[in-house]
């Protein structure tokens, strides 16, 4: 068994592979790799000593797999082989996975090279000619990492005869079997964000005690599928939170390199406040040492230090305005929840705006 990360790091690291595992589900590669990658990094050295060492390395190799990015997938199984270290479960484990890998590829003769062994120590050890069987036969599930089960005879003849045959036919339902577990993972992303357009509209209707029932009417799933992906309301409102952080990670990626970046970036967080006060006043008034808000923090922090810099140097705005400075920026445009209603709120929030701009061009200019 292998070491524990700390209370906190162990918070915050599965609070980042959560959201790697969120952006995954929705189709949002690039992310969901960038999350991945910094959950890894967030593991110390040496990366071998920890459960989630093994665990991310081994996903990392899975996620590549699965999204078609094959070198990537090949190298990380390298990287999960060096920390599962030796040993036959090990061992099976990695050339299953590699050789799942070897076959999405394209690279049939590889797969059967590391599937091949391995099927016929099952034969030997369980008395079923696994190779050469006719019918369908069900696999245990300590084999189950490669393909689940033989189901029908295969049509194709291959130069390596019937074993190999009925060999890459088990290989293919296990392809076919990842498809349609993306189907699914598909359909569950879906209701996901379901679940969440009908809670964000709930909260800023009736506020963040509103009853849960009301979310799950909108939504129009039922209470189980509610509870499945959102154990609590807590849970709830922190993957409303995230959505919001994600939302200006993809507005700073679209705006680019725009030197008034920044300013447009504090126009989207405006509108959030208007259009949902409810949530807005909640999360100001959490504890910020709760540790979904100290990342979210800490990742808006991170996303606007680039747009920081060029507004800087463009001469937009003044010069030692620093990342910290944005908790204090988010409190000024909190002020627009003054407002009862969302006409009041959006006057409020342009105000703010509009003096915020000002005070930040206004103080660039007098310096120059």
């Amino acid at each position: 068994m292998g070491l524990s990360l700390g209370t906190d790091l162990e918070a915050r690291f599965l609070a980042v592979a959560q959201r790697g595992r969120t952006a995954w589900l929705a189709g949002d590669i690039a992310e969901a790799e960038h999350r991945f990658l910094e959950s890894w990094d967030m593991i110390p050295e040496p990366k071998s000593a920890y459960d989630y060492g093994q665990i991310i390395s081994y996903g990392m190799a899975v996620f590549y797999r699965d999204t078609a990015q094959f070198e990537k997938a090949r190298q990380w199984t390298m990287v999960a082989r060096g920390i599962y270290g030796e040993g036959e479960t090990a061992s099976v484990s990695m050339d299953e996975l590699a050789a799942t890998i070897h076959f999405e590829s394209g690279d049939l003769e590889e797969a059967y090279v590391l599937f091949e062994p391995h099927y016929r120590n099952f034969s030997s050890t369980h008395g079923v000619d696994l190779l050469n069987a006719e019918e369908p036969v069900e696999l245990p599930s300590s084999i189950r990492q490669g393909p689940s089960r033989i189901r029908h005879k295969d049509v194709r003849t291959t130069t390596s005869g019937q074993s190999r045959r009925h060999l890459s036919l088990a290989i293919r339902t296990f392809v076919s079997e990842n498809e349609a577990m993306t189907t699914q993972r598909a359909d569950a992303a879906a209701r996901r964000a379901l679940i969440l357009d009908a809670a964000d509209h709930v909260f800023g209707q009736h506020g963040v005690t509103a009853p849960l029932d009301l979310v799950v009417e909108r939504a129009e799933v039922g209470r189980a599928t509610l509870y499945r992906n959102f154990p609590d309301r807590t849970a709830l409102i922190q993957a409303l939170l995230q959505r919001t952080v994600d939302r200006i990670r993809r507005q700073v990626e679209q705006l680019g390199d725009r030197d008034d970046a920044l300013f447009e970036v504090f126009e989207g967080m405006a509108q959030r406040i208007v259009d949902s006060p409810a949530l807005a006043d909640y999360w100001r008034a959490v504890d910020s040492d709760v540790p979904a808000m100290r990342t979210a923090r800490e990742t808006v922090r991170d996303l606007l230090e680039a747009p920081i810099a060029r507004a800087k140097a463009a001469g937009l705005c003044r010069p030692d305005l620093e990342k910290t400075d944005i908790s204090l920026i988010s409190g000024m445009l909190g002020a627009a929840l003054r407002g009862k209603t969302r006409d009041e709120r959006a006057q409020l929030a342009g105000r703010a705006l509009q003096l915020l701009r000002g005070g930040l061009q206004g103080a660039a200019s007098g310096e120059r």
